[in-house]
């Protein structure tokens, strides 16, 4: 009676663990203590079968000792093995009967019962009972114990499938946390181990918009996430074409070698399993197992994988998704990297072309042609090589992209003569035409030409969305630019007009204020002053006398030395300079040469009497480079003197006169930059003069 209730106790407290427990390890420990307890075997060995092969997972008994704790079986081999390949129980009362069996144990057991765990009709290992004493099973026994089996199978089954869905619930949140599969990459892993045992996991899917081409993220090696960021390789001579084709699981027992695998060489894995990511029946990916084992999966095995990675695929679909928005936000980038500095270039050639190789580099093209219009010519003008240009009635496919706007793809081979003779026998695989485009007065300034050289078929539609979204509003900020080129070159005529009516009203004082400017330039290209501001300096150099205008020639012209009171007046230009252009506003960046020309960093300057660093940058060049020519030119007054000799002025009043900073940027000029200065511009009023 004793011995019943005991039976019924263990199954009460088996079943019990169905609900009480959902971690493998721990039923598997429940279920091997509650036979422990029944105190009637010798031997009780529970085995879990993995791929082709069983596996001892937890003992007990008098005799478990003499067992090696992690060892394994061949299903069909021995008792053991043969009971889960038929899926039927086998009792042997009397060893002896069976000469001819296998000993798993090599130990004196007489009998023995052997009991395959099935769920489904599929085999997820077996228990083993044996006993020194012969014929120790009685019916009863068989009964309790396949009563045991069928509930220990039961708890192994819930327990398998709770922690597939823990797995995918915890993977679920780890993706959905980590934009980047690179941070996400260690939990994912540490997760599916919990449910799948590998050895290397490595995913691969398609480039989202790159034909041709696929990503694979990190790999997990030998318990290890090696730190390799996504990668980009061909599809050709991959496995997973070939899965995504398929739509099936893969399993290949021997040593092939695929594309993804060549960051697993020079290990060398028995077996890999490779199974497609499947969202609303569109395959998007594919996962790879590596395990050290041969046969490492069996059937049962491959479909729960299979079950719990089609559970996933929303979770990559995510991902690719997150993929695809970072490539774009790295074109972007590029992008808004190169109209800015269109913006503020005044070299739109060498910027295009840089930025051209830019893109090369970090958007992953092979060869990046940029074609400009030369309205003058009415050709289209490669900027990569010199002396190529396409007349725009050329028969030429950049022509007819150009003329008609349109982005135009080209996914098979051709060769970069069939474009222009000049480009030579170069070919690309694919090549994609981008015209440059402004986007309100849709004119066309150019066109980009992408190509590839390693994939046919490199430029999708999801290609052509992205170059006409990113790559050809380009045009307008190159449309922008050159306009603001010509009415850069307008207004600086207009300056220049300036300046020479000034230079008509002080002939002495002729060329001085071209001089000036490119001293000036040439001083605050030492300070490494941006485009921005050498603008300012130049015009304000160019005008910064303009007030002597409203100043009256008797004074102006006066051959002798001004009276106190004619001095004052001739103070009062840099204000009426300032007065003639501050509403005028593409001469706004003149103002602070044109109004502080005549401070002094020590205070004693006028019009303001402004110290130090109130002094704007601009003025504080300019007053170098005015007393530098000033002293070094000639005046109805005075001979010039030296190079020397003004430097040596100008190095005696740093501190006082001078701004030291731009002082010693103006130290720093060689003296033969100052000469050739001076000559070119003398060079420039004697050539006039001979005009006159």
């Amino acid at each position: 009676m004793d011995s019943f209730h005991s039976k019924l106790e263990t199954l009460y407290h088996i079943s019990h663990s169905f609900v009480t427990s959902y971690d493998l390890n721990t039923v598997l420990t429940s279920i091997i203590n509650e036979i422990e307890k029944l105190n009637q075997f010798d031997l009780v060995c529970i085995y879990m079968l993995e791929g082709n092969k069983l596996y001892l997972k937890r003992k007990t008994g008098s005799l478990s000792d003499r067992i090696i704790g992690n060892h394994s079986i061949e299903v069909g081999e021995g008792i053991i093995g043969r009971v889960v390949k038929v899926k039927e129980p086998l009792l042997v009362n009397n060893l002896s009967t069976f000469p001819n069996e296998v000993n798993h144990f090599q130990v004196p057991i007489q009998s023995q019962y052997c009991i395959p765990l099935i769920m489904n009709q599929q085999p997820l290992g077996a228990i083993y009972f044996g006993s020194k004493q012969l014929h120790a099973f009685s019916q009863d026994d068989v009964n309790f114990l396949l009563s045991l089996a069928t509930s220990s199978t039961i708890a192994i089954y819930n327990a398998i499938n709770y922690n597939i869905l823990h797995a995918i619930s915890r993977i679920t949140t780890v993706t959905s946390r980590n934009r980047e599969v690179i941070h996400a990459y260690p939990e994912l892993v540490e997760e599916l181990l919990k449910v799948m045992r590998f050895d290397g996991l490595k995913i691969t899917f398609p480039h989202p918009f790159r034909i041709g081409e696929m990503i694979c993220f990190p790999i997990y090696l030998n318990r290890e996430v090696v730190p390799l960021m996504k990668k980009i390789l061909p599809l050709d001579g991959s496995a997973t074409k070939g899965i995504l084709k398929k739509r099936i699981p893969q399993v290949t027992n021997q040593n092939e070698f695929y594309n993804e695998d060549q960051f697993t060489y020079p290990l060398t894995f028995k077996t890999t399993l490779r199974i497609p990511f499947i969202v609303k029946g569109r395959p998007i990916g594919v996962i790879h197992i590596y395990s050290e084992r041969e046969n490492a999966y069996n059937e049962w095995e491959i479909e729960t994988i299979s079950q719990l990675i089609l559970q996933l695929s929303p979770s990559l679909d995510n991902i690719i998704e997150i993929v695809y928005q970072s490539e774009v936000r790295r074109i972007k980038k590029v992008v808004k990297q190169l109209s800015t500095e269109l913006g503020y270039t005044d070299q739109l050639e060498q910027t295009l072309l840089k930025n051209a190789r830019l893109a090369k580099r970090y958007l992953h093209y092979s060869e990046v042609y940029v074609w400009l219009l030369d309205q003058e010519r009415l050709t289209l003008k490669l900027l990569n090589q010199p002396n190529i240009e396409l007349a725009i009635t050329d028969n030429s496919i950049i022509v007819r992209s150009f003329m008609e706007k349109q982005t135009l793809a080209i996914n098979e081979s051709f060769a970069l003569s069939d474009i222009h003779p000049k480009l030579g026998k170069r070919v690309g695989k694919s090549g994609l035409m981008v015209p440059l485009c402004d986007e309100v007065e849709n004119q066309c300034v150019g066109v980009f030409l992408l190509i590839d050289r390693n994939y046919p078929i490199r430029f999708s539609q999801e290609s052509i969305y992205i170059a006409n979204e990113y790559i050809r509003p380009l045009g307008t900020h190159i449309l922008r630019h050159l306009k603001n080129a010509q009415l850069e070159k307008t207004n600086l005529m207009m300056i220049q007009a300036l300046t020479v009516a000034l230079d008509k009203k002080d002939a002495e004082t002729q060329g001085h204020s071209r001089r000036v400017t490119s001293f000036s330039l040439a001083i605050a290209k030492r300070l490494n002053v941006n485009e921005a501001l050498m603008k300012r300096i130049q015009w304000g150099a160019l005008l910064h006398d303009i007030g002597k205008i409203g100043i009256p020639d008797a004074i102006l012209l006066k051959p002798g030395k001004l009276t106190d009171e004619e001095w004052k007046i001739m103070k009062q230009h840099p204000q009426i300079g300032y007065e003639m252009i501050q509403n005028i506003e593409f001469l706004e960046g003149a103002v602070d040469v044109v109004l502080y020309h005549h401070e002094h960093f020590d205070g004693k300057g006028y019009p303001f009497g402004l110290v130090g660093e109130e002094i704007p940058l601009p003025a504080r060049i300019f007053a170098i480079a005015d007393a530098f020519d000033t002293i070094t030119s000639k005046r109805p007054y005075k001979e010039p003197k030296s190079i020397e000799f003004a430097r040596e002025v100008i190095k005696n009043a740093i501190g006082s006169h001078f701004c030291p900073m731009c002082a010693q940027a103006f130290l720093e000029i060689p003296i033969d930059e100052l000469k050739q200065i001076q000559l070119e511009h003398n060079e420039k009023i004697l050539a006039k003069s001979y005009a006159l």
